[in-house]
């Protein structure tokens, strides 16, 4: 039995999440460049172009309560930052009160940064730096809300679409679950599942984060079908536990209805798919003759609708402590004010741009220091040499325009990559600003020392003092991992369905975050660095009895 599709539902399949966000951040980024051209205030349009910039870095495929609330924040942060900036820059006179005044707002930063909101503190700080670097006088209001309006801008034209397509990213990560999972199975029968093993993981996290941990009272048909195929999206895969251990069980036919569910969660509602899956449920418990048809047709089939309104998965994100936000803050305005004073002896009062790239490379655990100034260093560089092509061309607006619109169509593309490719499609864009208010050509090569110098600050400070978060190094992680575990193994059959993943996916997520912390540790060079082999086999270990335990439950819980 093969899903039917609605009529129409394939047309639309070529608007996926990503080409939905690259013509959002082409359409966000252009408009405000034209009109400004076109009503000769092209300096306006740019400062709202640059809020719009900001506010694209921090859209993207997530879940649109969390996206919703991180865009409406980075435009108030944004705004109240240039505003501080360009008060400090306007009333203070003295060049070294401002370094001070900034590296008390970098505190601030600092700690709004390590409270599970980094691109709001991050830009909150940008703005400052901006406005305190670039001597703002006259006017102050104009700027904050031009950059208000900007991210304003990006949030208006999210949420129209959303109301349209936010289901469908719903949908999209559940297929995508089930995708990998065919991929998994059929690589578990060739004992080859080793390579696609953290691949599986990251996508049923995102799958659970997008469909399934968040609490609406407003629960309708098409909700209840998302959170359902989630659950069976979830109870397939601890089939793959058992499949693990003992592989002659696996069947063709299985595959085949993992790919058919796929088909059926992306090419109709959700609530249409949930109905196909119970269907195939039964088909597979009377067409498969292996030992563990029952349980096999029993997760494919989905949970009673009352159990939507009781329980949502948890949060995957945890804060990080109060005493290393405190940290990490104080390590953020020393950086910060490292910079200034290199800037000021360099290039004397107009000098923000070395502020601001340590800003940028200065992230609480956005992974190893050195690679994110090393992508920072040398994502600049490609992005200026692009802008210096365009330059040579005598900065034509609209040719301007057209790069900007170019390079915005690809930055949701770089960000899903990697940093390097990120900063090497912004920078020609931040260029594109600053070409419309002025020469830009001696700005080239200043700006590529300035970052390279920042990068240089950043590894200085991380080599003595190690940036890094104490709770997220590899033996904290290692201490988490247990405890997940634990809390897993303490789990038994009686356990709401919900309750049972949520546990099994922390106590998965805890060991892969260690293992990810001794990776990061092993690319760091630091004095106090110290490599524990030993993790290793303990991460090992409890792998082992999750996957012990996993078995045991579908055993139990299953006839």
């Amino acid at each position: 039995m093969e899903p039917r599709a609605k009529k129409g539902r394939r047309s639309k399949t070529f608007f996926t999440s990503d080409v939905r966000l690259s013509l959002r951040a082409v359409l966000c980024l252009s408009l405000p460049l034209v009109i400004g051209f076109l009503v000769h205030q092209i300096g306006y349009g740019s400062l709202i172009d640059l809020g719009a910039l900001w506010a694209v870095s921090q859209d993207g495929k997530d879940r649109w309560a969390m996206r919703r609330r991180r865009l409406r924040e980075l435009a108030v942060m944004s705004a109240v930052g240039f505003i501080c900036g360009a008060g400090i820059a306007y009333y203070v006179g003295s060049k070294w009160w401002e370094f001070i005044l900034l590296g008390v707002l970098a505190v601030v930063a600092g700690v709004v940064e390590a409270s599970r909101r980094s691109p709001q503190g991050m830009y909150f700080l940008a703005a400052a730096i901006i406005a305190v670097g670039i001597g703002f006088s006259g006017k102050i209001w104009q700027t904050p809300l031009c950059l208000f309006c900007g991210c304003l801008w990006v949030y208006v034209v999210a949420l129209l679409m959303e109301q349209r397509t936010g289901r469908s990213d719903e949908r999209q990560s559940l297929a995508d679950g089930f995708g990998v999972l065919a991929l998994y199975l059929s690589a578990i029968a060739k004992n080859e599942e080793a390579p696609l093993r953290q691949r599986t993981l990251r996508v049923l996290d995102i799958a659970q984060d997008i469909a399934g941990s968040e609490f609406d009272n407003k629960v309708d048909a098409e909700k209840t079908g998302v959170y359902q195929c989630l659950i069976v999206l979830l109870q397939v895969a601890e089939l793959m536990t058992l499949y693990r251990i003992d592989r002659s069980n696996i069947d063709r036919r299985v595959i085949e209805a993992l790919r058919s569910a796929r088909l059926a969660v992306l090419q109709n509602s959700a609530k249409d798919a949930a109905r196909y899956l119970s269907e195939l449920s039964q088909k597979l418990e009377g067409e498969l003759h292996t030992q563990h048809r029952t349980r096999i047709a029993g997760a494919f089939s989905p949970p009673q609708s009352s159990l939507i309104t009781r329980s949502t998965f948890h949060p995957t994100l945890r804060p990080l402590p109060i005493r290393e936000r405190l940290r990490f803050a104080v390590l953020l305005a020393g950086a910060i004010l490292s910079a200034e004073i290199v800037g000021y002896v360099l290039h004397g009062i107009r000098s923000y741009w070395l502020a601001l790239a340590v800003a940028f490379i200065f992230r609480p655990d956005q992974g190893p220091v050195l690679r994110r100034a090393l992508s920072r260093s040398l994502g600049t560089a490609g992005g200026v040499a692009i802008a210096a092509l365009v330059a040579l061309s005598g900065n034509n607006t609209w040719l301007l325009i057209a790069l900007c619109c170019l390079m915005a169509m690809g930055v949701p593309w770089a960000a899903q990559r990697s940093q390097l490719l990120t900063v090497l499609f912004f920078t020609p864009i931040v260029f594109v600003f600053i070409s419309v208010a002025g020469p830009d050509q001696s700005l080239f090569v200043p700006r590529i020392v300035d970052t390279v110098l920042a990068a240089a600050i950043v590894m200085i400070l991380d080599l003595f003092v190690w940036v890094h978060a104490p709770s997220m190094r590899p033996i904290r992680q290692y201490e988490a991992a247990q405890a997940a575990t634990a809390a897993y193994i303490e789990t038994d059959a009686t356990v709401s369905p919900v309750e049972r993943h949520s546990r099994r996916r922390g106590a998965l997520r805890a060991v892969d975050n260690a293992r990810s912390a001794i990776a990061r540790e092993a690319m760091e060079f630091h004095p106090f660095h110290r490599y524990e082999g030993s993790l290793d086999e303990r991460l090992a270990d409890l792998d082992a009895d999750i996957d012990r335990h996993t078995v045991a439950l579908i055993l139990r819980s299953q006839p």
